[in-house]
């Protein structure tokens, strides 16, 4: 039985030898089918192969040399550019740093300035706060004097206002007991602003006699009883008479009341009061009025009012 051929492996090898081929093929190729022999037609083939090669080779060089010039240049420029960068970088940081450190420093500068401030503040305040306790101290001490001080004025004021009393008493009694010698006479017809005492004294006289206010004993000698006259109130109508002896002047007011018509406009005769005592008889006329509707007996008489006689406090 014959060997099995391998046809694939021939294929290859087929293959092979038609992209590459032999030495001797390749010097067949080259010098022809000549009468040269084989042996030198290897030769010249080798031959040429190697210059070939030299020359490929040479290519080559000079192609390399090339790129690494290339290269070369583009990392110088690469270094030029890194440089440039860093440089300008760099200088970048460089102010950046500057301008951080002014910064810095003029914080710096702010915080020593506001931490001695606060110092001093502290100082002051402690200081300050010395002297409030102090003054609150002396403000207690103070406060303390015046107190008393109150204490004692209110002791003081509470006598003086006790002498006030007394000494308004003592001088309204006085001035009551020069007033308990005089009249006053209202609603006086055709009153002459300005004249004499001796006129005014005259017209009082008449008056007392024309409205049968004394005795017929005293009829016709009325004016020695009398000290002097004026007029007085804004009204231009009022006289103030005053007599030498109080027992008549009262003897004329008794009569007065129970003779003299009531009204607005009629001549009236009251005593002539104090101040004092007449605010204190205006103070009581609603009353005094009532009492005397009731039908009781109604006076009022140095400041005190007396119904039936006896003295009824009305404040």
């Amino acid at each position: 039985m014959p060997p099995r051929v391998n046809t694939k492996r021939n294929q290859g090898d087929q293959n092979i030898r038609k992209f590459y081929p032999t030495r001797k093929a390749v010097a067949e190729e080259s010098f022809g089918d000549s009468s040269i022999d084989l042996s030198t037609k290897e030769n010249m083939a080798a031959k040429h192969d190697k210059a070939n090669s030299a020359q490929t080779a040479a290519g080559e060089s000079d192609t390399n040399t090339q790129i690494l010039a290339a290269i070369k240049a583009l990392e110088n420029k690469i270094d030029s550019k890194s440089k440039e960068i860093m440089d300008k970088l760099n200088e970048k940081i460089d102010s950046v740093q500057k301008g951080l450190s002014e910064k810095i420093g003029g914080i710096t500068s702010q915080l020593t300035d506001i931490e001695t401030s606060l110092e001093f503040a502290h100082k002051e305040i402690s200081d300050l706060k010395q002297v409030t306790d102090k003054a609150g101290e002396e403000a207690k001490k103070l406060q303390v004097e015046v107190d008393n001080t109150q204490k004692e004025t209110k002791g003081v004021v509470k006598e003086v206002e006790c002498v006030k009393d007394v000494v308004f008493e003592k001088l309204n009694d006085l001035e009551r007991y020069t007033r308990n010698y005089s009249i006053r006479v209202h609603n006086v017809p055709n009153l002459p602003k300005q004249a004499s005492p001796e006129v005014y004294v005259n017209i009082v006289a008449q008056i007392l006699v024309d409205n049968e206010l004394v005795d017929a004993a005293y009829a016709h000698d009325v004016e020695p009883e009398l000290e002097t006259a004026h007029p007085v109130g804004r009204g231009g109508n009022q006289l103030i008479a005053k007599f030498y002896s109080r027992p008549f002047r009262n003897r004329v007011l008794r009569e007065a009341k129970q003779t003299l018509p009531r009204g607005k406009d009629v001549i009236r005769i009251n005593e002539d009061m104090t101040k004092y005592d007449y605010m204190r008889r205006k103070k009581a006329l609603p009353l005094m009025q009532k009492l005397y509707d009731e039908g009781k007996r109604v006076s009022f008489r140095n400041g005190r009012l007396f119904v039936n006689g006896k003295d009824v406090p009305f404040e």
